[in-house]
C-alpha cells in the first residue's frame, strides 16, 4: 500500500498529465484548422490548375477529331473561388476507346501527311514539375501519387530515343499518358465544391449581376 500522501501525489500528477495532453490535442486541432483555412484559397486554385492541366493532356492525346464525341456536355467546376469549364464524362472513357482514337488519329496523320502538334506534352510536364517542386505540401497524398505516375509516363513519352527524338507515334506511351491523366482528373473532380451545367451557372451569375437603370 502506498502512503496516502504519495497516492494523492500520483493522482494529481496523472490528472495534470491528462490535462496537458488534452490541451495539446485541442490546441493542435485548432492550429491545424486555422492553417487549413489560411491555405484553402491557394489549395483550391492549385487543384483547379491541376484539373485543367490533366484535361489538356487528355485532349492532346485523344481530343483530336472523333475524340470529342465521348466527352459529354460542358460544365462548370467550382474549386472555391476558382472555376474551370470542363467536360463531365472524361472519367467514363474506357481504355478501348482511348486506344481506338489514338490509332485513328495516327492513321489520319499518316494518310494526310499532317503532323499533330505534340508540343503540349513537354510543356505540360514542365508545369507539372514546377507545381510538384513548389506546392506539393498543398496536395493530398493520393493526388501526389497519381501526379508522379503521370509525370513518369510523360517523361517516357518525351524522352528522345537515341538520335531520333521523342517517339510521339508510340501508341502504348500515348495510351499510358491518357490513362494516367484521366485518373488525375477523376480524383481532382472529387475536390470540386460543386458542379453545374453551363446553363445553370449562367442563370445564377445573371441573378447576381446588379440591375442598371438607364436615364
Amino acid at each position: 500500500m502506498l502512503p496516502a500522501s504519495l497516492r494523492d501525489f500520483s493522482l494529481n500528477l496523472l490528472s495534470e498529465v491528462i490535462g496537458i495532453l488534452v490541451t495539446v490535442f485541442f490546441v493542435d486541432r485548432l492550429l491545424k484548422r486555422r492553417e487549413d483555412r489560411r491555405w484553402a484559397p491557394a489549395k483550391n486554385l492549385l487543384e483547379a490548375r491541376l484539373f485543367k492541366l490533366a484535361e489538356q493532356i487528355i485532349f492532346a492525346v485523344i481530343g483530336i477529331g472523333e475524340g470529342y464525341e465521348a466527352w459529354g456536355k460542358l460544365r462548370m467546376y467550382y474549386f472555391g473561388e476558382a472555376t474551370v469549364m470542363s467536360y463531365c464524362n472524361a472519367e467514363q472513357i474506357d481504355s478501348k476507346y482511348i486506344f481506338r482514337v489514338i490509332e485513328a488519329n495516327r492513321a489520319r496523320s499518316e494518310s494526310s501527311r499532317l503532323r499533330f502538334d505534340y508540343r503540349p506534352f513537354p510543356e505540360a510536364q514542365g508545369k507539372l514539375n514546377a507545381i510538384l517542386d513548389t506546392s506539393a505540401f498543398l496536395i493530398d497524398p493520393e493526388a501526389i501519387e497519381l501526379l508522379l505516375q503521370l509525370d513518369e509516363e510523360l517523361r517516357r513519352l518525351i524522352t528522345p530515343r537515341d538520335d531520333e527524338g521523342p517517339d510521339y507515334g508510340n501508341v502504348s506511351a500515348l495510351f499510358d499518358v491518357a490513362v494516367k491523366a484521366i485518373s488525375v482528373r477523376s480524383h481532382l473532380q472529387t475536390k470540386a465544391k460543386r458542379v453545374q451545367s453551363l446553363q445553370s451557372s449562367a442563370t445564377q451569375e445573371n441573378r447576381t449581376l446588379p440591375k442598371i437603370t438607364l436615364p
